[in-house]
C-alpha cells in the first residue's frame, strides 16, 4: 500500500485534553480520505510534540515506512488551524495555551471504538504473534523505544493492531548515547509463543524495508510539507541513518541480533 498524505482544515474542536505526553485535541476537519464528510481527527500541535519539528518529522518518516511495509497505522495528515477556530474552544485553557499557534500540525485519523492492545485479547495467537514481531522490528528500525508495558502506543481495531505515537521515533539519529534497550515485547505477549516467528518476520521485514527503501524515501521527499522541512527538521538526517540500513540490511540484523532481538 502507497502513503498517503492530505492537508485538511480543523473545523472545530470537539474535545480537548486527550490523554498523551503531547496533549492532543480531538477535532473535526473538513472533507479528507475521499468523503464528503467531516473526519474526526487527533491533532498534536507542533509545539507539543517531543522534540518539536524533530518528532513531527519522526511522526511522518514513521507513518511512511509502516504504510509501505503493511504496519497498520491510522491515516495521517495535515492539519491547518486558525486562531478562529482556537478562540471559541470550549475549554479557555486551551484557548489561552494555544493561541498564535495557528499553521499545519501533526494529525491522524481517529480510530472510534478501538481499544488499547493488552495481551490475552486476541485469539488468533499465530496471528498476532507475527504482527507483534513486526512491530517489534519496526520499532528497532526507527528506534522507537517509547512502546512500553503500561503505555503501549498499540490500538485493537476490527480484529487489527494499529500503531501510533512515534514523535520520539529515530532518538539515537540525534543522540547516540540513547540506550537502544526496551522490554514491552515480553509484557505483552505473555500468552504468545512468538520464538517460533521472531527470526523468520524479523529478517523478513527488515529485507522488504532494504527493498523498498528507495521508493519510501522518494515518496518521504516529494510528499513531505515545505514548511516542515526546514533546517530544524533533522530529515536529512534521518535520511541518512536509513539509507544506510538499506544499503547493508545484514549489519543491522546483527546488530539486533548481538542486542537480544532476534532469537
Amino acid at each position: 500500500m502507497d502513503p498517503e498524505f492530505l492537508t485538511l482544515e480543523c473545523l472545530v474542536i470537539s474535545r480537548e485534553k486527550l490523554s498523551g505526553f503531547s496533549s492532543p485535541l480531538l477535532v473535526q476537519c473538513g472533507d479528507g480520505f475521499g468523503a464528503k464528510k467531516r473526519r474526526d481527527i487527533v491533532l498534536k500541535f507542533t509545539n507539543k510534540i517531543f522534540s518539536r519539528e524533530l518528532g513531527r518529522t519522526a511522526e511522518f518518516v514513521a507513518h511512511a515506512i509502516a504504510v509501505s511495509l503493511g504496519v497498520k497505522i491510522p491515516r495521517c495528515c495535515g492539519v491547518s488551524v486558525s486562531n478562529d477556530v482556537l478562540s471559541v474552544a470550549r475549554d479557555s485553557d486551551v484557548f489561552r495555551s494555544r493561541l498564535g499557534e495557528s499553521g499545519l500540525h501533526w494529525g491522524s485519523e481517529y480510530l472510534l471504538g478501538s481499544t488499547v492492545y493488552r495481551s490475552g485479547v486476541v485469539t488468533d495467537s499465530d496471528f498476532m504473534g507475527r504482527e507483534l514481531v513486526r512491530i517489534w522490528a519496526f520499532d528497532l528500525l526507527i528506534q522507537n523505544f517509547d512502546r512500553q508495558a503500561d503505555n503501549p502506543n498499540l490500538l485493537f481495531s476490527g480484529g487489527e493492531l494499529y500503531v501510533i505515537d512515534h514523535e520520539r521515533a529515530f532518538r539515537k539519529v540525534f543522540s547516540p548515547e540513547a540506550d537502544i534497550s526496551f522490554h514491552w515485547q515480553h509484557a505483552l505477549v505473555s500468552d504468545i509463543d512468538i520464538n517460533i516467528f521472531t527470526s523468520e518476520c524479523f529478517r523478513g521485514f527488515v529485507n522488504e524495508f532494504a527493498s523498498k527503501w528507495s521508493v519510501i524515501k522518494k515518496w518521504i521527499l516529494d510528499n513531505i510539507p515545505v514548511q516542515w522541512n526546514g533546517a530544524d527538521s533533522g530529515l536529512g538526517e534521518i535520511v541518512k541513518y536509513l539509507d544506510s540500513v538499506a544499503a547493508d540490511p545484514d549489519s543491522f540484523l546483527k546488530m539486533a541480533e548481538e542486542n537480544g532481538f532476534i532469537c
